[in-house]
This record gives structure tokens, C-alpha cells and sequence, in this order.
């Protein structure tokens, strides 16, 4: 209802799981699981809905998305009283999906008054590899959740079949063939083929040039 009271998020990395030794990327896995619970209990998608404000509802994370420099991908401002994610406005929906999901990563782990720049989610920084491969791996697993991979998958990779799931889920090439790797339903050889293809490509792979641009 109009003037209702913003939902606060309440997630957080589980305690056990914050200590030096604990694993960043399985953080990042337990976080997107129970980040996907909570959107369910909502009684939305976040696989076929627009992000972004998906994100502000569910979790009362202010999202702006913004002309930036184009060495930016993202940033995450966290304090008491406000909770913003940050995404370059770029011609690439699918990188700016995941970034974001990287953002809201580290506003739901981290501690509050904090701040986050990435000025690449690929290349990271040494003092923060914990951080940002723990980001990169709630991105991964809640954008691409392992169940839907696995039914969605066929028998054999050809280029239509993995255009039609890469512009379903709206993410890049690159990132999804890692992720199909990972899981073990993509072979080597299939992942160095597909993950070089950008977005147009994809998309004139199935003749719908049109509607992504």
C-alpha cells in the first residue's frame, strides 16, 4: 500500500560462517539459497522478474541505476538507515544483472557502515578476495540456481539451445558457461565455444535481434 513501511533486511551470513577460516564461496551459496526462500515466501521470481525492483521490495534495498564511467560495475553503500546498490547503466543487460546481484551480495553479508566500489566484479583486488569471491558466488548461485540448470539442460549443447537459456535468465555468455561447467553440465569444449558470444549474438542466434536491442 501506498506510504507502507519499507521491509528491512534481516539476512546475514549465519554466524558459524564468519569466522577467517569459514568459506567465502560456500558463504555465498547458503546466503543465495536463503535469499531465494525469502523471495518465494514473497511470492515472486526472481528469474523472470526485473531485478531491480524485485530487490528494493523483498529486501528494502534502495537500487540506482546510473550513467557511470564505463571502468564501473558497481557499489554497495551500507549504514543504519539506508541499504543502496549501485549499477552502471550499460548496453549489456546481462553483465548489469549480475553486478547487481554481486551489489546485494554485500548488503546482505556485510556489516553496516560499510562501502564497496567495484570497479571490476572480474578482477579482484587481493585484500578483498574473501569479499568479492563470496559476492561472485551468490551471484552465480542465485541467478543460476543449480535445480533449474539441470532440468533446463539438454542432452546435447547446440547454439540455439544455449542462446534461448542464456537470454532467458538475461545473463552473459561467459557467466553462465562457467556456471553450467561448474555444475558438470557443460563439457570443456562446449564452454570455450559459447562463452565468447555477447548478447547480439545470442539473440540473432534465434532471430530476436529486435527485441534485445
Amino acid at each position: 500500500a501506498a506510504g507502507a513501511p519499507r521491509p528491512t533486511p534481516h539476512l546475514r551470513c549465519h554466524p558459524a560462517l564468519s569466522g577467517p577460516d569459514a568459506d567465502p564461496a560456500g558463504q555465498g551459496w547458503q546466503l543465495a539459497e536463503e535469499a531465494a526462500r525469502r523471495i518465494t515466501r514473497a511470492g515472486r521470481n526472481w528469474l523472470t522478474e526485473d531485478l531491480a525492483p524485485l530487490v528494493e521490495d523483498v529486501f528494502g534495498i534502495d537500487v540506482a541505476v546510473v550513467a557511470t564511467p564505463v571502468w564501473f560495475d558497481g557499489a554497495a553503500w551500507s549504514d543504519r538507515t539506508a541499504k543502496i546498490a549501485v549499477v552502471g547503466a550499460t548496453d549489456r543487460p546481462g553483465r548489469q544483472r549480475f553486478a547487481l546481484a554481486h551489489q546485494v551480495c554485500h548488503l546482505l553479508a556485510e556489516e553496516e557502515n560499510s562501502l564497496h566500489v567495484d570497479a571490476s566484479i572480474e578482477q579482484v583486488p587481493p585484500e578483498r578476495a574473501r569479499s568479492e569471491t563470496r559476492a561472485n558466488a551468490f551471484a552465480e548461485a542465485f541467478l543460476m540456481p543449480g535445480d533449474v540448470l539441470r532440468e533446463l539442460t539438454p542432452k546435447r549443447w547446440t547454439a540455439p539451445a544455449f542462446a534461448a537459456l542464456a537470454l532467458w535468465l538475461d545473463l552473459p555468455a561467459r557467466a553462465l558457461t562457467r556456471r553450467l561447467h561448474q555444475l558438470g553440465l557443460m563439457p570443456m569444449a562446449d564452454r570455450r565455444h559459447f562463452e565468447g558470444l555477447g548478447g547480439a549474438d545470442l539473440a540473432a542466434l534465434l532471430g530476436a535481434s529486435q527485441a534485445y536491442a
